[in-house]
């Protein structure tokens, strides 16, 4: 990295990022798999959390090397699997949050800047920022979260930075470009703390006059004089969660509770009772549409709906050979 950043500067490319660190909870959940990650929350929680205390002070230690040797004052967090969009806010609290909490102060303690460049949607995760430290963070979106929520939310506690899709780099029109940006600076960068860039990384098919499009709006566009009103409304609300009612039967019932422990038991019980197959499989059937109702009602999120397909691919391995019977 520090002879490709090298390389950079000697062409007139300035470099700010001193390092790139995974928050604790993505590392896991790259180096185990985003399923088998998720498998592991409901079935050994502390074991996790432990796991994850034991090496998060490492990361943060690494991180702050790195930017020392290099001389950049900026630590870049890649944040993603920890968000509203996989996992429900007790989830986040747990296993996300406290983390990020000892990433920042051990950063800024010495002297970094902590950018969190956060992937998929953080929509109801935002609030939580506002407990760091005033104007000592960047929060950088891609696109999924609404910049302008957000906006609502930080103004004047954290610098936001983004958000021009990779679709519209892509896919649009030099004026949409150029429009939407004009937007992004009226209201985002209303009162300032605003940074224009694109959504995450700009995409290798990005058209070049779209690119200059959204390169000299920000050049030359200076916003209007008075920031676009925004109606007030409650901050992060969340969806009231509706239980969905459990249907019959004791194998649909644990797999809609997503009691991991409990399936394989009760599925052993079922077929050493006799049970059709094909009735497991319906009870099954049942169970996941619990789990999608409860999805639908804002109760279970995506890491409910990898749980639930994992546990109903390990039932089908069970009853596979009853199925192939003669």
């Amino acid at each position: 990295m520090m002879q490709r950043a090298k390389l950079c500067e000697e062409q007139g490319v300035p470099i700010l990022l001193g390092v790139t660190i995974d928050s604790v909870l993505m590392a896991f959940s790259l180096c185990r798999t985003l399923s088998e990650f998720t498998k592991d929350l409901y079935q050994v929680p502390g074991e996790v959390e432990a796991a994850m205390m034991a090496c998060c002070d490492d990361l943060v230690a690494n991180g702050i090397e790195v930017c020392k040797r290099s001389g950049r004052k900026m630590a870049f967090i890649v944040l993603e699997r920890g968000s509203g969009f996989y996992y429900r806010l007790d989830v986040f609290e747990r296993f996300e949050w406290p983390f990020l909490q000892r990433y920042v102060d051990a950063l800024i303690y010495e002297g970094i800047l902590p950018w969190f460049h956060f992937d998929t949607d953080w929509g109801i995760n935002l609030p939580y920022l506002k407990q760091l430290p005033r104007g000592k963070c960047v929060c950088d979106l891609d696109g999924t979260t609404d910049i302008f929520r957000a906006k609502e939310i930080l103004d004047g506690h954290m610098c936001i930075s983004g958000d021009v899709p990779a679709a519209l780099l892509s896919l649009g029109k030099p004026e949409e470009v150029e429009a939407y940006c004009r937007r992004l600076i009226d209201e985002v960068g209303a009162g300032g703390g605003f940074m224009l860039t694109s959504g995450c990384e700009c995409p290798i098919d990005v058209r070049p006059e779209n690119l200059r499009a959204m390169v000299e709006t920000g050049r030359n566009y200076r916003g209007k004089a008075s920031r676009t009103s925004v109606p007030e409304g409650p901050v992060a609300e969340q969806p009231k969660a509706l239980r969905a009612v459990l249907p019959a039967g004791k194998i649909a019932g644990a797999l809609g509770d997503l009691k991991y422990d409990d399936i394989h038991g009760l599925v052993e019980e079922a077929i050493h009772s006799g049970m059709a197959p094909l009735s497991i499989l319906e009870q099954c059937r049942l169970g996941m549409e619990d789990v999608g109702g409860r999805y639908s009602s804002g109760e279970y999120f995506l890491a409910e709906l990898i749980l639930s397909a994992e546990i109903f691919k390990e039932v089908v391995a069970m009853i596979e050979p009853l199925l192939s019977a003669p």
